[in-house]
């Protein structure tokens, strides 16, 4: 008896010589099982809808209701001036924006301290490389 490896391993003209072999006794029933097999299988197969159908059906769901979603909420939310004194809305802006430069220096200072740890590794792979 051949194990899986070996039988993996044999070429097809070798599984044709063994598939051809009459002094094999097959199982009377064996015929019947692999018939009834592949009936099940293709009639689960028609049971299911095609895959790609499936997606595209879920996608275009999806895409419809994020905009039954999006278009009342829009309208409902549309852009709205947030100040009457134009003077009132400079003064926001110009807050928001020295909290964002603030925010940006730090992040350079860190980012220049950082620099200067990647230095030497840097140096390191150099000297390795010019050695080479």
């Amino acid at each position: 008896m051949k194990t899986i490896d070996k039988i993996e391993n044999l070429s097809l003209e070798e599984l044709e010589k063994i598939a051809g072999d009459t002094s094999i006794k097959v199982p009377e029933d064996l015929s019947r099982s692999i018939t009834e097999a592949i009936a099940a299988q293709k009639e689960m197969e028609k049971k299911k809808p095609a895959l790609p159908f499936t997606a595209i059906s879920a996608g275009a769901a999806a895409a419809a209701l994020a905009i039954a979603v999006a278009i009342p909420a829009l309208r409902k939310n549309g852009i709205k001036d947030t100040y009457d004194d134009p003077m009132l809305a400079y003064a926001q802006v110009e807050q928001t924006l020295k909290l964002i430069s603030s925010k940006m220096s730090s992040s350079l200072e860190k980012a220049k301290e950082a620099s200067g740890h990647m230095e030497k590794p840097s140096q390191i792979i150099d000297r390795i490389n010019s050695d080479k």
